[in-house]
Protein backbone atom coordinates (compact mmCIF):
# COMPACT_ATOMS: atom_id res chain seq x y z
CA UNK A 1 0.00 0.00 0.00
CA UNK A 2 3.31 2.39 0.05
CA UNK A 3 4.05 2.20 -3.60
CA UNK A 4 4.91 5.02 -5.07
CA UNK A 5 5.84 4.38 -8.50
CA UNK A 6 4.56 1.46 -10.59
CA UNK A 7 6.09 0.69 -14.18
CA UNK A 8 4.67 -2.39 -16.60
CA UNK A 9 4.55 -0.71 -19.73
CA UNK A 10 5.44 -3.49 -22.35
CA UNK A 11 3.95 -6.60 -21.30
CA UNK A 12 1.15 -8.83 -22.11
CA UNK A 13 -1.22 -7.72 -19.21
CA UNK A 14 -4.58 -7.85 -19.71
CA UNK A 15 -7.82 -7.59 -17.51
CA UNK A 16 -8.93 -4.37 -16.40
CA UNK A 17 -7.70 -1.31 -13.89
CA UNK A 18 -9.67 -1.82 -10.74
CA UNK A 19 -7.13 -3.58 -9.00
CA UNK A 20 -5.42 0.04 -8.53
CA UNK A 21 -7.52 1.52 -6.43
CA UNK A 22 -5.31 -0.74 -3.55
CA UNK A 23 -2.28 1.46 -4.37
CA UNK A 24 -3.50 5.13 -3.02
CA UNK A 25 0.00 6.05 -2.49
CA UNK A 26 0.81 5.75 -6.25
CA UNK A 27 1.98 8.72 -7.86
CA UNK A 28 3.81 7.27 -11.39
CA UNK A 29 1.88 4.63 -12.76
CA UNK A 30 2.98 3.65 -16.75
CA UNK A 31 0.87 1.09 -18.33
CA UNK A 32 1.56 1.57 -21.57
CA UNK A 33 2.16 -1.15 -24.79
CA UNK A 34 -0.42 -3.69 -22.92
CA UNK A 35 -3.75 -5.04 -23.40
CA UNK A 36 -5.72 -3.80 -20.78
CA UNK A 37 -9.44 -3.35 -21.10
CA UNK A 38 -12.78 -1.86 -20.03
CA UNK A 39 -12.88 1.87 -19.36
CA UNK A 40 -11.47 4.00 -16.95
CA UNK A 41 -13.99 4.32 -13.57
CA UNK A 42 -14.00 7.36 -11.71
CA UNK A 43 -14.71 5.38 -8.31
CA UNK A 44 -10.74 4.06 -8.67
CA UNK A 45 -8.96 7.39 -9.19
CA UNK A 46 -11.31 9.49 -6.41
CA UNK A 47 -8.54 6.78 -4.40
CA UNK A 48 -5.35 8.28 -6.34
CA UNK A 49 -5.05 11.36 -4.94
CA UNK A 50 -1.36 11.03 -4.73
CA UNK A 51 -1.12 10.46 -8.73
CA UNK A 52 1.14 12.73 -10.94
CA UNK A 53 1.69 10.58 -14.24
CA UNK A 54 -0.71 8.19 -15.60
CA UNK A 55 0.69 6.57 -18.89
CA UNK A 56 -1.99 3.61 -20.49
CA UNK A 57 -1.08 4.60 -24.13
CA UNK A 58 -1.43 1.80 -26.28
CA UNK A 59 -3.85 -0.56 -24.71
CA UNK A 60 -7.38 -1.61 -25.36
CA UNK A 61 -9.34 0.78 -22.99
CA UNK A 62 -12.71 1.96 -24.14
CA UNK A 63 -15.43 4.55 -22.72
CA UNK A 64 -14.92 8.10 -22.07
CA UNK A 65 -12.61 10.56 -20.24
CA UNK A 66 -14.54 11.34 -16.46
CA UNK A 67 -13.71 14.69 -16.02
CA UNK A 68 -12.81 13.13 -12.19
CA UNK A 69 -9.61 11.94 -14.12
CA UNK A 70 -9.09 15.55 -15.15
CA UNK A 71 -9.70 17.32 -11.91
CA UNK A 72 -7.18 14.99 -9.79
CA UNK A 73 -5.50 17.53 -7.76
CA UNK A 74 -1.90 15.96 -8.03
CA UNK A 75 -2.04 15.04 -11.37
CA UNK A 76 0.80 16.81 -14.30
CA UNK A 77 0.90 14.23 -17.00
CA UNK A 78 -2.12 11.88 -18.77
CA UNK A 79 -1.44 9.72 -22.02
CA UNK A 80 -4.30 7.76 -22.99
CA UNK A 81 -3.56 7.75 -27.11
CA UNK A 82 -4.04 4.62 -29.16
CA UNK A 83 -6.39 3.42 -26.88
CA UNK A 84 -10.19 2.39 -28.48
CA UNK A 85 -11.76 5.35 -26.09
CA UNK A 86 -15.04 6.78 -27.62
CA UNK A 87 -17.65 9.00 -26.32
CA UNK A 88 -16.86 12.45 -25.01
CA UNK A 89 -14.23 14.23 -22.58
CA UNK A 90 -16.47 15.03 -19.84
CA UNK A 91 -16.17 18.95 -18.85
CA UNK A 92 -14.37 19.91 -16.09
CA UNK A 93 -16.16 21.30 -13.14
CA UNK A 94 -13.46 23.71 -11.71
CA UNK A 95 -9.96 24.95 -12.17
CA UNK A 96 -7.41 22.50 -12.91
CA UNK A 97 -3.76 24.12 -12.18
CA UNK A 98 -2.13 20.84 -12.25
CA UNK A 99 -2.01 19.14 -15.68
CA UNK A 100 0.37 19.67 -18.18
CA UNK A 101 0.44 17.32 -20.37
CA UNK A 102 -2.16 15.95 -22.00
CA UNK A 103 -2.36 13.14 -24.92
CA UNK A 104 -5.73 11.28 -26.21
CA UNK A 105 -4.73 11.44 -29.79
CA UNK A 106 -5.88 8.06 -32.10
CA UNK A 107 -8.53 6.87 -30.46
CA UNK A 108 -12.45 7.61 -31.31
CA UNK A 109 -13.69 10.40 -28.79
CA UNK A 110 -16.81 12.27 -30.60
CA UNK A 111 -18.38 15.46 -29.73
CA UNK A 112 -17.19 18.56 -29.60
CA UNK A 113 -13.97 19.53 -27.62
CA UNK A 114 -15.32 20.86 -24.33
CA UNK A 115 -15.76 24.80 -23.52
CA UNK A 116 -13.89 23.75 -19.88
CA UNK A 117 -10.18 23.17 -21.63
CA UNK A 118 -10.18 26.86 -21.16
CA UNK A 119 -9.53 25.40 -17.08
CA UNK A 120 -6.48 23.94 -17.68
CA UNK A 121 -4.63 26.82 -16.56
CA UNK A 122 -0.97 25.45 -17.14
CA UNK A 123 -1.63 22.67 -20.07
CA UNK A 124 1.77 22.81 -21.82
CA UNK A 125 1.18 20.18 -24.69
CA UNK A 126 -2.27 18.79 -25.82
CA UNK A 127 -2.49 16.81 -28.42
CA UNK A 128 -6.18 15.59 -29.50
CA UNK A 129 -5.23 14.40 -33.17
CA UNK A 130 -6.75 11.52 -34.66
CA UNK A 131 -10.40 11.50 -33.16
CA UNK A 132 -14.21 12.38 -34.17
CA UNK A 133 -14.55 15.86 -32.80
CA UNK A 134 -16.80 18.31 -34.08
CA UNK A 135 -18.01 21.78 -34.21
CA UNK A 136 -15.24 25.04 -33.62
CA UNK A 137 -11.68 25.21 -30.99
CA UNK A 138 -13.24 26.19 -27.50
Amino acid sequence: EDLTFLALEANHLTGNLDSLALLQQLQHLYLQDNQFTGTIDYHWMTTLINLRTLDASNNLLEGGIPYQLLELSQLQVLDLHDNNLSGTIESVTQNVDTLQYLFLYNNRLTSSIPDSMANFRNLKHLDLSSNQFVGTIP
